[in-house]
């Protein structure tokens, strides 16, 4: 456990070990001062709660005491509810905080709603805009209702809230898609499996059928014995790329960075790369997808 460790260095600051990053994050006695102001605050007006959670947030200083993180601090130390903390620490993470001092007069719902609009917040930061208690004032002299302005930032989020839900199903479908993409290549796989048993079963039976009548060449023998190997080994070869091919293509794409694309496109070189060199070598005697025009154009003997 890190939550107890405290130790003084020789500038007499007090370290603490921020569990989120394992990283040491140091202290003065300002720090100290500053910390029980900010708690002071909370029980003032919103705004100046509002204020001192986000710098306590943002400066760590819930780790002065030994709380990993901001929710452990507000679970323990808090007094009001976990979500009301964190409507305010949305708004203060919209609104720079020294904006907000300029807005006691607006109530918290309704600045609530005015955070979600990034457009009105860019303004208000900005100082292309300010709130009184009724309506929003903008730079150039003009102004319409507070009331309005909600309104509108309400029908915009409902308008991303669609367009997270059509997203949603879309992933949704694509991954009902690569389901039965699965099934289809799975039930293929069953097939070609019973095919190969099928297959293999009547190479068995030829060759019992040979080892058993008299004057048989002994070729004639080992070459179905070694051709029911071979087919075996394609067969297997065959499923057994298929279900690591099917694999590689279903990983998550959100994973995808600079390390795992370089990979990728390594697999997929890779493996056109052994394609092409198996065409190279049977190419002359059968037919191969992307080798010649048309199954005719090669009979093998």
């Amino acid at each position: 456990m890190t939550r107890n460790m405290t130790k003084s260095n020789h500038d007499a600051a007090i370290v603490k070990i921020d569990a989120e990053t394992g990283r040491e994050v140091s202290f003065t006695e300002t720090d100290v001062q500053d910390l029980r102001l900010f708690e002071q605050a909370i029980v003032a007006s919103w705004i100046q709660e509002a204020v001192a959670l986000r710098n306590i947030a943002n400066r760590k200083l819930y780790l002065l005491h030994d709380c990993p993180t901001m929710k452990d601090y507000l679970m323990e130390y808090y007094k009001k509810s976990y979500r009301h903390a964190l409507r305010l620490l949305f708004i203060t993470d919209k609104i720079n905080p020294d904006k907000l001092t300029d807005l006691t007069e607006i109530p918290m719902t309704k600045l609530l709603e005015i955070a979600r609009d990034d457009g009105m917040v860019d303004k208000i930061n900005e100082g292309d805009a300010s709130l009184d208690a009724d309506k929003v004032v903008y730079a150039d002299g003009t102004f319409e209702s507070l009331d309005d302005v909600i309104a509108r930032a309400k029908r915009e989020a409902k308008r991303e809230e669609g367009k997270e839900r059509d997203k949603l199903k879309a992933k949704i479908e694509k991954a009902n898609n690569k389901l039965s993409g699965k099934d289809f290549m799975l039930k293929n796989l069953e097939d070609q499996l019973q095919e190969s048993i099928d297959r293999t079963k009547r190479l068995e039976e030829s060759l019992q059928s040979l080892m058993s009548e008299k004057g048989v060449d002994p070729k004639t023998i080992v070459f179905i014995t070694h051709k029911k190997q071979a087919v075996e080994l394609i067969d297997e070869s065959m499923r057994e790329a298929l279900k690591r091919l099917a694999d590689i293509d279903n990983i998550p794409k959100d994973l995808v960075d600079a390390e795992l694309g370089g990979r990728m496109a390594l697999a997929v070189s890779s493996v056109e790369a052994a394609c092409e060199r198996i065409r190279d070598n049977w190419g002359m005697i059968l037919w191969l997808p992307g080798k010649v025009e048309h199954p005719t154009d090669v009979v093998p003997e």
